[in-house]
C-alpha cells in the first residue's frame, strides 16, 4: 500500500469507505481520489477527460507523487471509482465542518437576541445532462449565504419532488442561531416544524402556489391601518442594485400584526417585498409582489436584517448551481453510471470552497491557474507532493 501524505480536502476521504474487493485494490483509494480531484480542479468535466488528464500529464505526475507510485489509473478505474463510491458518506465527509456542535435538544431553547444569525439557503438543482438520456439526478443543497458554501447536499429520490428530501438534508443538524431560507416550493409547514424542532428559524417565500395563504397575506397587507389595533410594522424603502444586465430595486415592510391570525407553525412575523427589475439591454420592466413568513420576532429581525435574509437566498442559485453549470459545465456531462452525477457535484462543491479560501474571485481563472500546473493542482488539494 502506497502512503500518501495529504491534509485539508484528500484528508476527507478517510472517512469514505473504499468499496473496493481486496484483489481489485490496486491502486490505494487514496491516490484515485487525488488524481480525480486534480484533474477537475484543472476544468476537466467528465470522467473521460480526467482519465485524458492522467494520461496526458502522466510523466509530471510521476515526478510528484512518491516513488512508490510506478502506474497511474486508466479511465475503467476512474469510472468504476465514481460510480461504486457511497455517496451520501462522500457527501458528509466532504461537507464535514471543522468542528461538530452538539446535537439539538429536542425542544428548542429561547433564542439569544445576542447570536449573530446565519443564514443558509434550501434549493434543488437538477443534473441535466444525465436527466436527457433517461437518467434523472437531481441535488437538493443547504448553502451558507456568506460564504457561498455547501454545507450539505441529497439527492432526491427517483419519482419524488425535491422537498422529499428536505428532512434527510436538515436531518440531526444543530440549527440554532440558523435562519434556513426557502423559496415558494418549501414553503410547507411540516418543514417550518422540523427546523424549530432543530433549534432553527426560517424565512419562507410565499406566492400564488399557496393561494389561500397568499391570498390571506395579500388582503392584510392591502387593510388600511385601525388606530385601536396599534399595528406597528418596519419597513426598509427602495434600494437600487445594479448586477447580472439588470437594475434591481427592492422594497420591504414585516410586522407582526394580527399575527395570530396567520395559520402556520412558530410564525412571528409577515412581510411583503416588492422589486422592479429593468433589463439594462432591453429596457424591458418587470414587477413583482411576494410575501413571506419568519420564525423571526421584531426584536431579532428588523425590515433591513429580513431583506438582507431574502436577497442572501439567491446566493445558492448565483454562487452555486449557476458556477457548477456554466465553469464547471456540469449539465453538459453524460456519465450517469452508479452515482457519477451526484459525486461529481460533490467535488465540485468542495472545489468550490477551496478556491474561494485561495482567494479566488472568478472560477474560469481559477480553473485556468490549476490547469496549468500538476503541482498546483495537487497542492490546492492537500497532496503534499514532491519537490
Amino acid at each position: 500500500m502506497v502512503h500518501l501524505q495529504y491534509s485539508g480536502m484528500l484528508e476527507r476521504f478517510k472517512d469514505v469507505p473504499d468499496p473496493r474487493t481486496r484483489p481489485n485494490r490496486i491502486y490505494p483509494w487514496e491516490l484515485l481520489w487525488a488524481l480525480i480531484s486534480a484533474a477537475m480542479a484543472s476544468a476537466c468535466q467528465t470522467p473521460a477527460a480526467i482519465a485524458r488528464y492522467i494520461t496526458e500529464h502522466r510523466d509530471q505526475l510521476l515526478a510528484v507523487l512518491p516513488p512508490s507510485v510506478s502506474r497511474l489509473p486508466g479511465e475503467s478505474t476512474i469510472r468504476r471509482t465514481l460510480s461504486s463510491v457511497d455517496a451520501r458518506v462522500l457527501d458528509a465527509a466532504l461537507t464535514k465542518p471543522p468542528t461538530q456542535r452538539a446535537p439539538a435538544p429536542l425542544q428548542q431553547a429561547a433564542p439569544d437576541p445576542s447570536s449573530p444569525l446565519v443564514g443558509q439557503a434550501i434549493d434543488g438543482k437538477s443534473v441535466r445532462g444525465v436527466g436527457r438520456d433517461g437518467h434523472p439526478c437531481q441535488l437538493v443543497s443547504l448553502v451558507e449565504h456568506s460564504s457561498a458554501t455547501v454545507v450539505a447536499q441529497e439527492q432526491v429520490a427517483r419519482k419524488r419532488d425535491e422537498r422529499s428530501a428536505v428532512p434527510l438534508l436538515l436531518a440531526q443538524r444543530d440549527l440554532h442561531s440558523t435562519v434556513i431560507t426557502l423559496d415558494a416550493l418549501h414553503t410547507l409547514k411540516p418543514t417550518a416544524r422540523l427546523i424549530r424542532s432543530l433549534g432553527g428559524d426560517y424565512l419562507m417565500v410565499v406566492k400564488k402556489n399557496q393561494r389561500t395563504l397568499y391570498e390571506f397575506l395579500n388582503m392584510l397587507f392591502s387593510l388600511p391601518p385601525h388606530p385601536a389595533d396599534h399595528e406597528e410594522w418596519d419597513q426598509i424603502g427602495a434600494r437600487s442594485e445594479k448586477g447580472h444586465g439588470r437594475l434591481e430595486t427592492r422594497s420591504l415592510i414585516c410586522g407582526a400584526a394580527h399575527i395570530e391570525d396567520v395559520d402556520w407553525p412558530g410564525v412571528a412575523q409577515v412581510m411583503r417585498r416588492e422589486c422592479e427589475r429593468i433589463e439594462l439591454k432591453t429596457g424591458k420592466l418587470t414587477h413583482e409582489v411576494s410575501y413571506g413568513l419568519t420564525s423571526l420576532a421584531p426584536a431579532r429581525a428588523d425590515a433591513a436584517v429580513l431583506e438582507a435574509l431574502w436577497r442572501g437566498h439567491w446566493t445558492i442559485e448565483n454562487r452555486v448551481h449557476y458556477v457548477r453549470d456554466v465553469s464547471f459545465g456540469e449539465d453538459a456531462g453524460h456519465a450517469a453510471a452508479g452515482n457519477t452525477a451526484r459525486v461529481l457535484a460533490s467535488v465540485r462543491n468542495a472545489l468550490l470552497y477551496l478556491f474561494r479560501r485561495a482567494g479566488w474571485h472568478l472560477v474560469p481563472s481559477a480553473l485556468a491557474h490549476y490547469g496549468a500546473s500538476v503541482r498546483r493542482a495537487l497542492s490546492l488539494i492537500g497532496l503534499k507532493v514532491n519537490t
